[in-house]
């Protein structure tokens, strides 16, 4: 059925007459009902009625604005009018047309009465009617703690672990291991050795009541705090998966070989290890070189459009020794070419496989994440991977020829960075037969990566950041991607097939994946595993309290739920009596937004209220509406206790529910106050006028309105004002009007002086100068009074500023400003103005033809450059001056009357405390273009036209060098005081050094003498900058000078292949920051780089350009490193004598950082040339992530400290 059309009355046409003209000034007022009598009905403040004051402060009940019913009244109260229409039976709904008169019935919506003071409908009250959302709401208010319940484990979802802080690669493998039945079986069976009570803060009793709480607990998530406090682990800081994994396991295995159960003493071994062959066969004598070693993880690379099979490949890949990297053969006894390989000689029944997405970039010593893409099968056929096609290989087979593994677990690290990141694990549960994905706290369901029934044709794409595909990133058919971002849902997996193995699955952040043999999951044993009883105890005692605490809540919620009702039931009472039909009924007008914080409050949280008035107190005009909302809310905070504790139920509510609390709070609605402390009336859009007897209510409720405002508190000096101010704006242009017509003079001879500048002003429609409230400024105000009149009172000499006007106009003029007094057109200009300016043009003649003088005489420092080192002429004494008054002198020559003469000549600034120079005039980098050279001439004219001191004399002086040549050398009669420069060189923020990239075979420059932290009066000048001897005794400078003394171009010098460049740096950058700049510009990796600075190579590269008190513009020297690379042989080193240092890494200062980790056991610990290549008692580096020998102190790969 249509909706019904409505049809409003037709209005009479209001056109103008025949004749009649349009009042434009009329129709603006009309526009606004509230103002619009002024200029028309009132033109003086006198007539103003009490009708005009309502229907300024917007209470009069006019077409706009008018009462509107209640649409909140009960049922059994007033019932709200409808329209009345006559109906007739054979009338079709469809084409009944509704006749209103909008005269009668107003129409009330949100937008239409936003402003309307009568309108009370759409302040919150609606809230309140949602009693289900209401009671929601105020629970979540008054029920700070959340509700245990929500907590408890659900049927269907494993349980989850809580993080820590940054413990996520902690809870990531804890729920790898717990889904392995076999470890954890041999975790529960762990017994203490020896001291009961030192079992249970151990490591291993942490672990059986981890899982004992993720089999056996109520809760949806477990607090492994227990367990990383026995570990001792840094829960602030985030850690390396995959060490953790080594690490932990080490120290599981050394607390399983004390148990007395010979399984469980080699549960690990058993479990997780496998062995491996490394062997080299030379090519001249055939002789085979083989070391076995054992493994708990394969670590594979990561390459383009790789997949799992290619890259165990890869890693098993035969590689050839020849050339440059042939092998050292210990019964050749010389360097042979040979064949080095990798076999797998048996596989673990849990096998971990490790991607090394972490990869170190040489040039920036910094590690970074591979997001490239791995293909890896839901089933993966292991048996390629035990044999080989090499015929001097001995294959050992493996006993089991069951060799295909099935996916049971993949760990992910999410984020770009390798420094930080989110660890997750996607687990397939035993006992359950579903993938979960394990988001610490978040547990969640995954589609099956084994299903037969997915569809085998899907083609799975990855999403780029706006959700679409490319066809870039589709995958093939039958291709399943694992989940690799928060924001991506699991997709239905293709079904595996172990014979056709052309299905696989892809992620981009996957950092381990976890297979299990199929046929050790096929005897495996599923029934429920029982945790010891000590741990059991504990869980229970955890799952009894977490009932307590779901019955304890549940028991306070139903008491708020009671003390909701009695809340609702009050304020419904308030807002239902609230409505007001005129501004002659009883009533008080209250703040719009006060009345909707009130009826809000109540179902607001405390921190969102605290923001609001954070925000509001911003935008208010009186801070003290924020405080007293901060009143209501602690006492609405504290109703709820009131309405329980110190009153009755019976004797709470009588009547018109009446609640009358122990003190009464202010509701604030200072937000209506004027500047006068009365009621705004230009606030109009903020009022509301509710009844008297609602607010009889909120009183006796105790909450009291202050300050309280009727009708009859309308400001009436606000209403004048803005009276003026309208009239002002209506009446102006009439005036402007009128004064263009009279305001020319019709001879030269007749009218008065005015400002131009404020006439041009006035004559706008909206003039800029005009004050609100104050009207416009005289003509002779302040700002105006000099354009007509000088300082003398007399008139002025400046023409320019000032016009002659009628005298028609003069009158018009004074009847708004009165006490003007404008000069007549025949008044004198000011004698003394007169003779002032006379003097000036006198004196500007006089500066002219002092400045042409000083030209002439100084004409070389006009005209000449004299910046500079290279200004110092030859066989001519010079001195030197600061180039800011040789720019301050020729501004002042070009506009000597508008330019100021400089005052003196001051060289005291370039002069220590010691009387000595501050600076090396022998340097080019202190002598550059902030000191002029002027001979000693200019010198001397300059001394008798300025006053010139001190005297700093230089000139050229030539020395002969070690090669028979000659060289010129800046010399000065003041001396340079070498401790006082190198304190100002000290002091910079940032400066350029001069790089000098030596040749490997070249000696690096030796300084001759110490830092300048020792006694730096004992430095000579040529060691500042970098000046050093080489060995064969020729000084190496960085200046850029030629033998003649002048300057060769930087930029010519320094080159695209120059051996010299500079690098801009700051004081607080390390060594490592320098070479990463270095790098920018010779492109040296930082890894490849030598600096030396003072004949010292700068090795640490934490210390700062601050601690290795380099100077400002100094000089550092680089070498590049070639890179070495050491061929392993079969002749192992002696390292009995190797002093073992502390173990640095990740875990320092943690259980898991060494001493108690030892190797797993295996048949080859006995042969002396048994090792492990991914042993736990390796240490990564935290750069590179390079495992490095227990004994080594810094990483093989990058020299980093370990």
């Amino acid at each position: 059925m249509r909706e019904k059309r409505k049809r409003n009355a037709a209005s009479s046409s209001k056109g103008l007459s025949v004749g009649e003209r349009l009042n434009r000034t009329r129709l603006l007022a009309e526009s606004d009902l509230r103002w619009n009598w002024i200029g028309t009905d009132v033109k003086a403040v006198s007539e103003i009625t009490e009708e005009h004051r309502l229907r300024a402060s917007g209470l009069a009940l006019l077409n706009s604005r008018r009462a509107c019913t209640n649409k909140y009244l009960q049922k059994s109260g007033e019932q709200q009018r409808a329209p009345q229409r006559l109906t007739f039976e054979s009338e079709d709904p469809d084409d009944v047309i509704v006749i209103s008169d909008s005269e009668d019935e107003p129409l009330c919506d949100k937008k239409r009465c936003r402003d309307n003071p009568y309108c009370l409908n759409y302040l919150g009250q609606e809230k309140w009617e949602d009693e289900e959302g209401a009671e929601e709401a105020y629970l979540k208010v008054h029920l700070k703690e959340e509700d245990p319940e929500n907590n408890s484990r659900k049927r269907t979802l494993p349980v989850g672990l809580k993080n820590l802080g940054a413990t996520c690669y902690a809870n990531a493998f804890l729920q790898v291991w717990f889904q392995d039945l076999a470890f954890r079986s041999g975790v529960y069976r762990c017994q203490p050795v020896n001291n009961q009570q030192h079992f249970k803060d151990s490591p291993i009793f942490q672990l059986q009541v981890t899982f004992a709480a993720l089999q056996e607990g109520n809760q949806a998530v477990f607090n492994p705090v227990k367990l990383v406090e026995s570990l001792r682990l840094k829960t602030s800081e985030q850690q390396d998966a995959q060490e953790f994994s080594k690490l932990f396991m080490s120290h599981l295995d050394d607390e399983f070989k004390k148990q007395s159960n010979p399984e469980l003493r080699s549960l690990l071994p058993d479990q997780f290890e496998g062995k491996m062959v490394n062997a080299t066969v030379c090519d001249n004598c055939k002789t085979r070189s083989e070391r076995e070693t054992t493994f708990l993880e394969l670590e594979v690379n990561l390459e383009k459009n790789g997949s799992l099979e290619d890259r165990i490949a890869a890693l098993l890949a035969p590689e050839r020794l020849s050339g440059e990297n042939k092998y050292l053969c210990s019964v050749c006894e010389s360097l042979e070419d040979a064949t080095r390989y990798t076999e797998i000689r048996n596989l673990p029944p849990v096998l971990h496989i490790s991607l090394l997405r972490f990869v170190y970039d040489l040039t920036t010593y910094e590690r970074k994440k591979s997001k490239l893409p791995l293909k890896f099968p839901p089933y993966l056929n292991m048996s390629p991977f035990l044999q080989s096609a090499d015929p001097h290989q001995i294959i050992v087979k493996d006993k089991n020829e069951g060799n295909i593994y099935e996916l049971r677990g993949v760990l992910l690290h999410k984020g770009q960075s390798a420094y930080h990141g989110h660890y997750e694990a996607q687990v397939y549960n035993q006992t359950a037969k579903k993938w979960y994905q394990f988001n610490d706290e978040i547990v969640t369901s995954l589609a099956s990566f084994h299903d037969p029934k997915a569809d085998k044709k899907s083609i799975v794409v990855d999403n780029d950041e706006d959700g679409r595909p490319t066809k870039r990133q589709k995958r093939a058919a039958k291709s399943r991607r694992i989940d690799d971002s928060d924001d991506e849902h699991a997709v239905q997996a293709t079904p595996a097939s172990i014979t056709s193995g052309n299905r696989c699955l892809t992620s981009r952040d996957a950092y381990m994946l976890i297979y299990a043999r199929r046929e050790d999951l096929s005897h495996a044993n599923t029934r429920p595993l029982l945790p010891p009883e000590a741990a059991l105890e504990i869980v229970r005692s955890s799952n009894d309290a977490h009932e307590q605490d779901c019955k304890k809540h549940k028991r306070k919620q139903d008491s708020k739920e009671e003390e909701f009702a009695k809340v609702r039931k009050m304020v419904m009472d308030i807002y239902q009596s609230w409505s007001v039909s005129s501004s002659s009924d009883p009533s008080v007008v209250v703040s719009k937004s006060a009345i909707e914080k009130w009826l809000s409050h109540w179902l607001t949280p405390t921190e969102d209220k605290k923001g609001k008035q954070k925000g509001n107190a911003e935008t208010s005009a009186d801070a003290q509406t924020q405080e007293d909302n901060g009143a209501i809310s602690d006492f609405i905070e504290g109703l709820p206790a009131m309405l329980s504790g110190s009153y009755k139920p019976d004797t709470l509510y009588t009547g018109a529910c009446t609640l009358s609390p122990r003190s009464s709070e202010t509701i604030s609605n200072s937000a209506l106050l004027c500047r006068h402390d009365r009621l705004n009336p230009l606030l109009d859009k903020e009022m509301k006028l509710i009844s008297e007897a609602a607010h009889d209510k909120m009183v006796e409720n105790g909450f009291t309105l202050r300050p309280k405002f009727t009708v009859d508190d309308v400001c009436g000096q606000c209403i004048e004002d803005e009276f003026m101010e309208k009239l002002y704006h209506i009446e102006h242009p009439q005036f402007v009007s009128e004064f263009n017509q009279i305001c020319n003079t019709e001879s030269e001879i007749e009218g008065y002086w005015i400002s131009k500048a404020w006439l041009k002003d006035w004559q706008l429609n909206k003039p800029k100068m005009h004050v609100t409230f104050r009207g416009d400024p005289s003509p002779d105000g302040p700002d105006f009074y000099s354009h007509v009149r000088c300082e003398h009172g007399n008139l002025t000499l400046n023409v320019t500023a000032r016009r002659r006007i009628s005298f028609e106009a003069v009158e018009l003029l004074k009847r708004l400003f009165p006490a003007w007094d404008p000069p007549d057109w025949d008044a004198e200009v000011c004698a003394a103005c007169d003779v002032v300016v006379h003097q000036s043009k006198e004196s500007k003649l006089e500066q002219r033809r002092k400045a042409e003088n000083e030209k002439a005489l100084l004409h070389r420092l006009h005209n000449d450059k004299v910046f500079g080192r290279q200004s110092i002429m030859d066989n001519i004494p010079c001195a030197i001056v600061p180039s800011a008054f040789i720019h301050e002198w020729t501004s002042w020559l070009v506009k000597p009357g508008e330019a100021r003469r400089p005052v003196a000549i001051d060289n005291s600034y370039m002069l220590c405390d010691h009387g000595l120079l501050n600076v090396d005039l022998s340097d080019e980098f202190d002598f550059d273009d902030t000191l002029a050279v002027v001979t000693r001439a200019e010198w001397d004219l300059l001394q008798n036209l300025y006053i010139a001191e001190p005297l700093i004399a230089v000139s050229y002086m030539t020395e002969p060098t070690t090669d028979g040549n000659k060289e010129k050398k800046v010399v000065s009669d003041v001396l340079c005081c070498s401790e006082c420069r190198t304190k100002n060189k000290l002091n910079f923020v940032s400066t350029s050094l001069a790089i000098i990239l030596l040749k490997s075979s070249e000696p690096v420059p030796r300084p001759l003498s110490v830092s300048p932290s020792q006694s730096a009066k004992t430095i000579p000048t040529s060691l500042i900058n970098g000046n050093c001897k080489l060995a064969s005794g020729r000084a190496s400078s960085p200046s850029h000078g030629k033998a003649n003394g002048t300057r060769q171009s930087r930029r010519l010098k320094e080159g695209k292949n120059s051996c010299r460049q500079t690098v801009q740096i700051y004081k607080k950058w390390t060594v490592k920051d320098v070479k990463i700049a270095i790098y920018k510009v010779f492109k040296i990796p930082t890894i490849s780089q030598r600096l030396y600075y003072r004949g010292k190579e700068l090795e640490e590269n934490s210390e700062t350009v601050a601690d290795l008190e380099i100077l400002d513009r100094d000089t550092l020297y680089l070498k590049e490193v070639e890179d070495t690379i050491v061929l392993d042989s079969d002749i192992e080193e002696d390292s009995k004598n190797t002093k073992k240092r502390d173990e640095g890494g990740a875990f320092k200062g943690t259980l898991l950082s060494g001493g108690t980790s030892s190797s797993l056991p295996s048949e080859s610990d006995q042969r002396p040339d048994s090792s492990r290549s991914s042993s736990p008692v390796q240490k990564a580096c935290l750069q590179c992530t390079l495992y490095n020998p227990t004994f080594a102190t810094e990483c093989e790969a990058c020299q980093a400290p370990l």
